[in-house]
Order: C-alpha cells, then structure tokens, then sequence
C-alpha cells in the first residue's frame, strides 16, 4: 500500500514538474513575442504580401534576391512568387507577432491533442513542454519564422498517418492519405513550393496502407527496419531524378559543384543526424536499445512514423 502511493505521489510531482516547464516555456515565448525584432525573412514576406496588395503581383521592390551579380539589385528583374509564407502574415508587426504567438500556442495543443487520442495525456504535456522550450520554436517564435507552422501541419500529417490504425478500412486508407497529403501540400505552399507535389505524397501513403491489406506485403509493410530502408533509398533516388531534370536552383548545384556538394552533404549529416538529431533533441540516452529492438518490431503504425521520419531527415540532409 506504501510502495503504491509512493508510486503515485512520485507520478504526480514529475507530471506537475512538466506542467511547471510548460508554463515556464510559454512565458519565454511571450517574453520573445515582445521583445524579438522580426526576422529578415519576415520582412521579406511581409514586401511580398505588400507588394501583392498594391499591384496583385508578390514581387520585391528591390528587386531579385538572387541576381547573378552577388553584389547588384536589379529592381528590374523581380519575378512573382505565387507560394509562401507572405500569405499567412498581417501587414502590421503587432499583428505578425500575435500571430507567432498564436501559433506556438496552436502548436502546444495540438501536441497534447494528438498524445491524448493516441497515448496519454501526461506524455503529451511532457513533450509540450520540451516543445515549448526548445531554442528552434522560441527563436522561430520571436522571429516569427514559418517552423511553427510547419511543425503544425506536420502533427496534423502525423495524425492523418495515424489514423488507418483507428479505422482500418478502405475508407481509413483513403482519409489517411488524403489529410496526410493535404497536409504535406500545405507544408510545401508555406515554403514556396508548388503545392501540388503533394499528390506524390498522398499516392504512396496511398499505396503504403493498401499494401499493408495484402496478405503478402503486410510483413514489410510492418517491418520499422524496411521502413528506414525504403524511406531512405526512395527519397534519394526522388531527390536525384529531380536533380538530373533541373537546370536552376539548389538540385542543380548537384550538377554544377558535386564536389563541393558531396562535402557539404557529409558535413549536413553530421549536423542533422549527430549534432541536431542525437544531442539537440536529446536522443542519446534512449536511441541505442530502441534501435535494436525496431529489427525485431512488427508494427504499421511504428513502421509508418519511422518511414516518416527516415524520409524528413533525409530530404533535410540532402
């Protein structure tokens, strides 16, 4: 009976220590809100947004960010992007700093949302609170970077993946591709990607549940370790494919400066996975046994997260 309620006060003090962290994190990025000056990409956004108001076009006044010239602006040459962050940002910087507020706050409930639905709601508060600390989202915070919402509509893709768990019928696949879809498509519209890209993603999430129906792919379709693998190995041969059909742009470095690409990709692995990845996010003490044991592992859903996953930190490094 003893050894019972020590368990139990023992559980409340951790989970109040949480809760504590949460409201100490959400004070640090009340605290950025106020005081952060808006970043430089902000401002840049909010150009567009201002020059999309007045001549219906988002172009810059100072013309190409990226003109051949490193050291020139031709106000000339300012081409129109119809994607980005600009849609989302007020005119006035009270109003985009409420709004990085606001989505830090959306960020933080849905992170507890989707821990109550699926695990538990003391877990989910744990994680808020680690979230509503971390450096990444109080900078993007203050600064009123897009990472908040990205992290949103990630959760949101997450939850979309997670639902064929709950409703394993041809009407789960169909709903889990197309929220998990809809949600990449958003997350690529902030970035200022063509959104429709999306449809890529929504096929094979498509396909990566229909496959799991079949008697015969089923054992893969669980396997975490055949998830790492094919999240991998697929997004480099898409990333390559994209990069033999570019002529401008980031993928065509690939082509003009490989070398210089190949170390700058040894160093992004270190980065991401060592630095950001194991320290950052604080996974070292419990990356090494889970590890193992995903070999053994068999779970859709896990193998789907960690498919996930693979298929970010890859895309992220390359």
């Amino acid at each position: 009976m003893e050894d019972t309620m020590s368990h139990s006060n023992d559980q409340s003090l951790r989970q109040r220590n949480w809760v504590l962290l949460l409201i100490f994190g959400l004070l640090l990025n009340i605290i950025v809100s106020f005081t952060s000056d808006l970043g430089l990409d902000t401002h840049v956004h909010m150009a567009r947004d201002s020059s999309l108001a007045d001549s219906e076009e988002a172009t810059l006044p100072w013309g190409h960010t990226r003109p051949l010239d490193p050291m020139a602006s031709n106000p000339e040459y300012s081409p129109s992007v119809d994607f980005g962050w600009y849609h989302f940002l007020p005119s006035i910087e009270n109003n985009v700093h409420f709004l990085g507020f606001s989505l830090m706050c959306m960020l933080i409930f849905l992170t507890i949302l989707i821990f109550k639905i699926y695990g538990s709601i003391e877990n989910g508060i744990a994680v808020s609170a680690i979230v509503a600390i971390h450096p990444t989202f109080i900078f993007a915070t203050g600064r009123v970077f897009p990472e908040v919402i990205v992290a949103i509509f990630t959760i949101v893709m997450i939850f979309g993946l997670l639902i064929y768990e709950k409703w394993q019928s041809w009407n789960g696949v169909l709903s889990s591709s197309i929220i998990s879809g809809l949600s990449m498509g958003s997350i690529l519209f902030v970035k200022g990607i063509n959104p429709w890209y999306c449809l890529v993603v929504m096929s094979l999430i498509l396909l990566w549940h229909s496959a799991d129906k079949m008697g015969k792919w089923y054992e893969f379709t669980r396997s975490p370790s055949f998830a790492i693998k094919i999240g991998i190995f697929g997004t480099l041969i898409g990333l390559f494919f994209v990069t033999l059909i570019s002529d401008s742009g980031t993928f065509y470095t690939v082509k003009s400066e490989t070398l210089r690409f190949t170390s700058a990709l040894l160093v992004a692995i270190v980065d991401v996975i060592a630095i950001y990845g194991l320290f950052g996010m604080v996974l070292w003490p419990i990356i090494g046994n889970n590890f193992q044991k995903m070999w053994e592992m068999e779970s859709h859903e896990i193998a789907g997260l960690i498919g996930f996953i693979s298929v970010l930190t890859t895309a992220i490094v390359f």
